[in-house]
């Protein structure tokens, strides 16, 4: 027994440098490619948190629509704009110039709107800038404002921020910084109908 433990003793060898070298080379390798990966699955998630509350803000604008109809005030309607060059969505209140009352929905259609008539709603849903590493995609099916009219309400969508035209429908894309190839997308139709 003990010449077997003097055999193993002996025979026993340390690693060679190379050896060590090629061990920390292939470590330090796969720990960045983990760290890569987990900062773009950060900014994946980001992107679906940022999804959310953008759907969030457009379910609320269409309630306080909802709700604006019964109230007489000089809201004639709530909307979401969207700054695609600020990275930034606002709830508005659509508050006609000059108006006594509201003007009929189809009156809006093909029409325009200026800046003017979209209030600021509350500080907290003005001017909210998208999370780091979440951007805007815009396409030609963009929408930059969406505004709900009440009673029903009626949904207009405006793809150049102040004309508003018979739209099917429109979108609103987020995409993670370091690469598109990941594209999150709210859908919303004429009928109000909002999906992601």
């Amino acid at each position: 027994m003990m010449k077997l433990h003097n055999y193993l003793l002996k025979n026993r060898e340390a690693f060679t440098l190379v050896e060590i070298l090629i061990v920390v080379a292939i470590s330090a390798l796969l720990s960045t490619i983990v760290i890569a990966f987990s900062s773009l699955s950060k900014n994946e998630v980001s992107v679906s948190v940022e999804e959310a509350k953008i759907s969030q803000f457009l379910f609320q604008a269409k309630t306080l629509a909802m709700a604006t109809y019964a109230v007489s005030s000089s809201t004639c309607g709530y909307g979401v704009s969207f700054d695609y060059a600020k990275s930034a969505y606002s709830i508005f209140a659509y508050v006609p110039s000059n108006a006594t009352s509201c003007p009929p929905a189809s009156s809006i259609e093909n029409t325009s709107i200026s800046s003017d008539n979209m209030q600021k709603y509350t500080d907290s849903t003005w001017n909210v800038h998208l999370a780091r590493g979440v951007n805007f995609l815009s396409s030609s099916n963009s929408a930059s404002v969406i505004l709900f009219y009440p009673p029903d309400p009626t949904t207009l969508i405006s793809l150049d921020g102040s004309t508003f035209t018979p739209q099917t429908s429109s979108s609103i894309y987020l995409y993670p910084t370091g690469g598109n190839s990941y594209v999150n997308h709210i859908s919303i139709n004429s009928a109000g109908q909002i999906t992601m």
